[in-house]
Protein backbone atom coordinates (compact mmCIF):
# COMPACT_ATOMS: atom_id res chain seq x y z
CA UNK A 1 0.00 0.00 0.00
CA UNK A 2 2.61 2.56 1.01
CA UNK A 3 6.36 2.24 -0.41
CA UNK A 4 8.65 3.43 2.28
CA UNK A 5 11.15 6.24 1.30
CA UNK A 6 14.35 5.56 -1.15
CA UNK A 7 16.37 7.89 -1.83
CA UNK A 8 17.93 5.43 -5.00
CA UNK A 9 14.73 5.80 -6.57
CA UNK A 10 14.31 9.49 -5.79
CA UNK A 11 17.58 9.82 -8.42
CA UNK A 12 16.81 7.73 -10.54
CA UNK A 13 13.80 9.71 -11.54
CA UNK A 14 15.61 12.22 -11.17
CA UNK A 15 18.09 11.35 -13.68
CA UNK A 16 15.50 9.61 -16.30
CA UNK A 17 14.17 13.59 -16.30
CA UNK A 18 17.57 14.55 -16.82
CA UNK A 19 17.72 16.49 -13.36
CA UNK A 20 21.61 16.37 -12.67
CA UNK A 21 22.02 19.41 -10.05
CA UNK A 22 23.74 18.26 -6.66
CA UNK A 23 21.64 16.65 -3.62
CA UNK A 24 22.38 15.93 -0.49
CA UNK A 25 19.96 14.06 1.12
CA UNK A 26 18.66 12.78 4.44
CA UNK A 27 15.71 10.78 4.79
CA UNK A 28 14.51 9.61 8.38
CA UNK A 29 12.05 7.03 9.33
CA UNK A 30 11.33 9.19 12.57
CA UNK A 31 12.45 13.10 13.11
CA UNK A 32 11.40 15.91 14.76
CA UNK A 33 11.10 18.28 11.93
CA UNK A 34 12.70 18.64 8.56
CA UNK A 35 13.16 21.77 8.40
CA UNK A 36 14.94 21.67 11.72
CA UNK A 37 17.46 19.35 10.17
CA UNK A 38 18.57 21.22 7.50
CA UNK A 39 18.92 24.66 9.93
CA UNK A 40 21.26 22.29 11.45
CA UNK A 41 23.56 21.53 8.46
CA UNK A 42 26.23 23.41 7.92
CA UNK A 43 26.37 25.99 4.52
CA UNK A 44 26.84 23.99 1.24
CA UNK A 45 26.54 24.62 -2.41
CA UNK A 46 24.54 21.93 -3.37
CA UNK A 47 20.52 21.08 -2.79
CA UNK A 48 19.95 19.53 0.88
CA UNK A 49 16.66 17.68 1.01
CA UNK A 50 15.56 16.37 4.46
CA UNK A 51 12.01 13.90 4.53
CA UNK A 52 11.02 11.59 6.77
CA UNK A 53 8.11 8.80 7.39
CA UNK A 54 6.82 10.78 10.29
CA UNK A 55 7.87 14.01 12.73
CA UNK A 56 7.11 14.22 15.94
CA UNK A 57 7.26 18.14 16.13
CA UNK A 58 5.95 19.24 12.84
CA UNK A 59 4.55 22.32 12.08
CA UNK A 60 2.89 24.54 9.98
CA UNK A 61 2.05 28.49 9.51
CA UNK A 62 1.96 30.04 13.04
CA UNK A 63 3.64 27.54 14.93
CA UNK A 64 0.17 25.05 14.58
CA UNK A 65 1.32 21.35 14.71
CA UNK A 66 1.36 19.26 11.40
CA UNK A 67 -0.17 16.11 11.46
CA UNK A 68 2.28 13.52 10.32
CA UNK A 69 0.95 9.67 10.71
CA UNK A 70 4.31 6.94 9.67
CA UNK A 71 4.17 6.24 6.31
CA UNK A 72 1.54 7.64 4.40
CA UNK A 73 2.56 11.46 3.43
CA UNK A 74 5.23 13.65 2.41
CA UNK A 75 6.83 15.21 5.24
CA UNK A 76 9.48 17.43 3.04
CA UNK A 77 11.98 19.98 3.10
CA UNK A 78 14.72 21.21 0.92
CA UNK A 79 17.07 24.42 1.42
CA UNK A 80 18.64 26.53 -1.23
CA UNK A 81 20.67 29.28 -1.48
CA UNK A 82 19.68 32.46 -3.40
CA UNK A 83 21.37 35.87 -4.41
CA UNK A 84 19.06 37.79 -4.04
CA UNK A 85 16.92 40.97 -2.86
CA UNK A 86 15.32 40.23 0.35
CA UNK A 87 12.43 42.32 -0.40
CA UNK A 88 11.51 40.71 -3.52
CA UNK A 89 10.97 37.28 -1.08
CA UNK A 90 6.86 38.54 -0.49
CA UNK A 91 5.69 36.00 -3.13
CA UNK A 92 7.90 33.32 -2.44
CA UNK A 93 5.21 31.70 -0.94
CA UNK A 94 2.75 32.03 -4.00
CA UNK A 95 5.92 30.34 -6.12
CA UNK A 96 6.43 27.17 -4.01
CA UNK A 97 2.66 26.80 -3.98
CA UNK A 98 2.41 26.90 -7.81
CA UNK A 99 5.54 24.08 -7.71
CA UNK A 100 3.55 22.25 -5.55
CA UNK A 101 0.16 22.33 -8.08
CA UNK A 102 2.06 21.60 -10.89
CA UNK A 103 3.57 18.51 -9.25
CA UNK A 104 0.06 17.25 -8.35
CA UNK A 105 -1.40 17.88 -11.80
CA UNK A 106 1.30 15.84 -13.45
CA UNK A 107 -0.44 13.23 -11.08
CA UNK A 108 -3.76 13.20 -12.91
CA UNK A 109 -4.86 15.93 -10.67
CA UNK A 110 -6.26 19.13 -12.17
CA UNK A 111 -9.83 19.54 -11.21
CA UNK A 112 -10.98 21.80 -8.37
CA UNK A 113 -7.39 21.73 -6.81
CA UNK A 114 -6.58 25.04 -6.06
CA UNK A 115 -4.49 27.41 -4.01
CA UNK A 116 -5.76 29.57 -0.94
CA UNK A 117 -3.30 32.33 -0.42
CA UNK A 118 -0.41 32.11 0.60
CA UNK A 119 0.10 28.39 0.23
CA UNK A 120 -2.21 26.24 0.98
CA UNK A 121 -3.78 23.76 -1.41
CA UNK A 122 -6.97 22.90 -1.46
CA UNK A 123 -9.69 20.43 -2.88
CA UNK A 124 -13.05 21.95 -2.88
CA UNK A 125 -12.43 23.19 0.42
CA UNK A 126 -10.20 20.41 2.21
CA UNK A 127 -7.03 20.96 2.29
CA UNK A 128 -4.25 18.83 1.04
CA UNK A 129 -0.97 20.75 1.43
CA UNK A 130 0.58 23.47 3.05
CA UNK A 131 3.86 25.44 4.05
CA UNK A 132 6.59 26.55 6.11
CA UNK A 133 9.50 28.78 4.79
CA UNK A 134 12.20 29.72 6.86
CA UNK A 135 14.77 32.61 5.76
CA UNK A 136 18.27 33.20 7.06
CA UNK A 137 20.11 35.63 5.54
CA UNK A 138 24.16 35.45 5.11
CA UNK A 139 24.88 38.70 4.14
CA UNK A 140 22.62 41.59 2.47
CA UNK A 141 21.75 39.80 -0.96
CA UNK A 142 22.68 36.09 0.27
CA UNK A 143 19.95 34.32 1.19
CA UNK A 144 19.57 30.90 2.93
CA UNK A 145 15.82 29.25 2.15
CA UNK A 146 14.23 26.44 3.56
CA UNK A 147 11.33 25.11 2.54
CA UNK A 148 8.89 22.96 4.49
CA UNK A 149 6.04 20.94 2.85
CA UNK A 150 3.41 18.72 3.42
CA UNK A 151 1.32 17.34 1.68
CA UNK A 152 -1.33 14.58 2.21
CA UNK A 153 -0.63 11.43 -0.14
CA UNK A 154 -2.27 8.13 1.33
CA UNK A 155 -4.06 9.02 4.47
CA UNK A 156 -7.73 8.44 4.12
CA UNK A 157 -9.42 11.06 6.73
CA UNK A 158 -12.56 10.19 6.04
CA UNK A 159 -12.69 8.68 9.76
CA UNK A 160 -10.44 10.89 11.66
CA UNK A 161 -10.87 12.96 14.44
CA UNK A 162 -8.77 16.07 12.40
CA UNK A 163 -12.00 16.38 10.48
CA UNK A 164 -14.49 16.50 12.93
CA UNK A 165 -14.13 20.21 12.37
CA UNK A 166 -15.93 21.84 9.37
CA UNK A 167 -14.15 24.95 9.29
CA UNK A 168 -10.98 22.89 8.41
CA UNK A 169 -11.31 19.73 7.22
CA UNK A 170 -8.33 17.70 5.76
CA UNK A 171 -8.22 15.69 2.15
CA UNK A 172 -4.99 13.76 0.54
CA UNK A 173 -4.52 12.82 -2.78
CA UNK A 174 -5.26 8.78 -1.89
CA UNK A 175 -9.22 10.91 -0.91
CA UNK A 176 -9.57 12.33 -4.60
CA UNK A 177 -9.66 9.22 -6.25
CA UNK A 178 -9.10 6.17 -3.96
CA UNK A 179 -5.57 5.12 -5.38
CA UNK A 180 -2.33 5.09 -3.52
CA UNK A 181 0.77 6.63 -4.92
CA UNK A 182 4.48 5.96 -4.29
CA UNK A 183 5.95 9.59 -3.01
CA UNK A 184 9.23 8.74 -4.14
CA UNK A 185 7.97 9.28 -7.30
CA UNK A 186 6.32 12.64 -6.16
CA UNK A 187 9.28 14.04 -4.63
CA UNK A 188 11.41 13.33 -7.41
CA UNK A 189 8.32 15.54 -9.43
CA UNK A 190 8.11 18.03 -6.57
CA UNK A 191 12.17 18.56 -6.35
CA UNK A 192 12.66 19.14 -10.49
CA UNK A 193 9.29 21.61 -10.07
CA UNK A 194 10.82 23.49 -7.11
CA UNK A 195 13.83 23.98 -8.84
CA UNK A 196 12.33 25.49 -12.05
CA UNK A 197 9.77 27.71 -10.25
CA UNK A 198 12.11 29.10 -8.21
CA UNK A 199 15.35 29.92 -10.90
CA UNK A 200 12.41 31.33 -13.01
CA UNK A 201 10.95 33.29 -9.80
CA UNK A 202 14.40 34.65 -9.17
CA UNK A 203 15.04 35.39 -12.98
CA UNK A 204 12.47 37.51 -13.85
CA UNK A 205 9.86 37.67 -10.03
CA UNK A 206 6.61 37.20 -9.94
CA UNK A 207 5.11 39.09 -12.48
CA UNK A 208 4.95 36.00 -15.16
CA UNK A 209 3.37 33.93 -12.51
CA UNK A 210 0.45 36.09 -12.13
CA UNK A 211 -2.05 34.74 -14.88
CA UNK A 212 -1.22 30.99 -13.73
CA UNK A 213 -2.06 32.15 -10.27
CA UNK A 214 -5.68 33.47 -11.19
CA UNK A 215 -6.50 30.37 -12.13
CA UNK A 216 -6.42 28.62 -9.43
CA UNK A 217 -7.38 31.28 -6.65
CA UNK A 218 -9.22 29.60 -4.18
CA UNK A 219 -10.30 33.02 -2.44
CA UNK A 220 -10.58 35.02 -5.87
CA UNK A 221 -13.55 37.09 -5.72
CA UNK A 222 -15.11 35.46 -1.91
CA UNK A 223 -15.35 37.23 1.17
CA UNK A 224 -12.78 37.02 3.10
CA UNK A 225 -11.96 37.46 6.63
CA UNK A 226 -8.15 38.27 7.20
CA UNK A 227 -6.64 38.38 10.51
CA UNK A 228 -3.57 39.74 10.96
CA UNK A 229 -2.11 40.39 14.39
CA UNK A 230 -4.69 42.08 16.79
CA UNK A 231 -5.99 43.48 13.26
CA UNK A 232 -9.44 42.14 11.84
CA UNK A 233 -9.92 43.08 7.60
CA UNK A 234 -12.93 42.00 6.15
CA UNK A 235 -13.58 42.59 2.06
CA UNK A 236 -13.53 40.68 -1.02
CA UNK A 237 -10.51 38.96 -2.25
CA UNK A 238 -9.35 40.37 -5.62
CA UNK A 239 -6.23 38.33 -6.19
CA UNK A 240 -2.82 39.44 -5.92
CA UNK A 241 0.05 42.16 -7.11
CA UNK A 242 3.00 41.97 -8.86
CA UNK A 243 4.80 41.61 -5.67
CA UNK A 244 2.26 38.93 -4.46
CA UNK A 245 0.60 40.85 -1.89
CA UNK A 246 -3.17 39.53 -1.50
CA UNK A 247 -5.26 42.42 -2.47
CA UNK A 248 -8.69 42.55 -0.60
CA UNK A 249 -11.31 45.75 -1.06
CA UNK A 250 -13.41 46.43 1.68
CA UNK A 251 -16.82 47.52 2.00
CA UNK A 252 -15.97 51.29 2.08
CA UNK A 253 -14.21 50.65 -1.62
CA UNK A 254 -10.65 50.62 0.17
CA UNK A 255 -8.40 48.58 -1.34
CA UNK A 256 -5.63 46.54 1.42
CA UNK A 257 -2.76 44.99 0.26
CA UNK A 258 -1.45 42.19 2.38
CA UNK A 259 1.76 40.03 3.03
CA UNK A 260 0.62 37.95 5.59
CA UNK A 261 -2.29 37.07 7.84
CA UNK A 262 -4.47 34.39 7.84
CA UNK A 263 -7.60 34.49 5.81
CA UNK A 264 -11.03 32.93 6.32
CA UNK A 265 -14.26 32.59 4.37
CA UNK A 266 -17.32 34.23 5.43
CA UNK A 267 -20.89 34.40 4.37
CA UNK A 268 -22.20 37.69 4.87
Amino acid sequence: MNTPLCQKTIIQQLKLKNFNKPINFHLYDSIDSTNRVLKDLPKSTSIEIAASETQTKGRGRFGRDWHSPHGENIYFSSKWNFFFEPTKFSALSLIVSLAILKTIEEFKFKENISIKWPNDIYWFNKKISGTLIELNKDNEKNIEVIIGIGLNVNSNFANSPLNMSPEKPWGSLYEINRKYFDRNLIISSLIINLDKYLTDFIDIGAKDFLKEWQKVDYLYGKKTTMHKGNEILHGTAMGINEAGLLMLLDEKGKTHYLSSGEATLHST
